[in-house]
């Protein structure tokens, strides 16, 4: 909900914020409503200023990223959406392997700049279709060819709270865990990143590494519009995609949704899903592997608000 007292209103126009702006473009499985206020984040200060101001008048406000991994509710949502254009998040990087990026920088984007640099141990990233500050959020990472995730990278992670208090947290504050961290849950949102690389190397080589870590997910991939992984791999066990494929559900379709014949711990958008059809598949998967194999699968993807 927006309480639209006329401080919030009048911080929002200072902020260039716009009503009632389709979503659905902005995720990558292409469902969900409008927002009521969408903001494109300026600098961290008026960013404080409006997540403690949201929490004064109980306005919901949350962060959408690149629209990977996240579901938004075919209603939309009724309160302040934050988004990072890439284009206007910050990127810079120094010969000792210092990289300080602004939330919005896409994982492509800072792979390519850490690779003409020559600096090693950022290659995979590409292979992520999100950006510094949500990836850095989930501990985004990729387990074929050897686990790699953000928190072999993350140094620093520069934090508004949901009152708008600004935080600084090291990997340890972070509690970096597979596919989890701290911050997951706490309202916030990122606004810088401090990351390392991890050596130095040619760059012709680290964008070989790179196009091959591309070519490779390409293959593997399905085509049609997904969210990534829909569930985290259980404790010690096999990836989630083995348990929901031996349940029966690849090519299971609810609506426009569809368990991917090719992975089959993604959903396919294969045309007019509605985020309703996402989350009773979701809940189908859920069911059917814990009632073969007893085994609860937990959800790797966001649901916004």
């Amino acid at each position: 909900m927006v309480a639209d007292t006329p401080a919030l209103l009048a911080l929002l126009a200072r902020l260039g914020a716009r009503r009632d702006v389709p979503l659905a473009p902005r995720t990558t499985w292409r469902v969900g409503g409008p927002a009521r206020f969408l903001v494109q984040a300026p600098s961290q200060a008026p960013l404080a200023d409006l997540f403690g101001l949201c929490a004064e008048t109980g306005t919901t406000i949350c962060v959408l990223g690149r629209g990977s991994n996240v579901l938004v509710p075919d209603a939309g949502i009724d309160g302040v959406v934050v988004t990072f254009p890439d284009a206007r998040s910050p990127l810079a990087l120094d010969r000792d392997g210092r990289i300080v990026a602004g939330a919005g920088v896409s994982m492509a984007r800072l792979s390519a700049e850490a690779n003409a640099a020559g600096l090693a141990g950022l290659a995979w990233c590409a292979g992520i279709p999100g950006s510094v500050g949500g990836c850095a959020v989930m501990n985004a990472g990729l387990v074929t060819g050897g686990k790699r995730e953000m928190a072999d990278v993350v140094s620093e992670v520069t934090y508004v709270d949901r009152t708008g208090a600004v935080h600084r947290h090291d990997p340890v504050a972070l509690a970096y865990a597979t596919r989890r961290s701290a911050l997951q849950g706490a309202g916030g949102c990122v606004t810088e990143v401090v990351l390392h690389a991890r050596g130095r190397d040619v760059p012709a080589a680290l964008i070989a590494e790179t196009r091959g870590i591309i070519a490779d997910r390409r293959r593997r991939q399905p085509k049609l519009p997904t969210a990534g992984s829909t569930f985290m791999t259980p404790p010690g066990l096999k990836p989630a995609g083995f348990y929901i494929e031996q349940a029966g559900l690849k090519g299971h379709m609810r609506g426009g949704a569809r368990v991917s014949e090719i992975h089959a711990n993604w959903i396919e958008n294969v045309g007019g899903a509605t985020a309703a059809d996402i989350a009773g598949l979701m809940q189908e998967m859920i069911d059917a592997v814990e009632a073969r194999f007893g085994i609860t699968l937990h959800p790797e993807v966001r649901r916004l608000p």
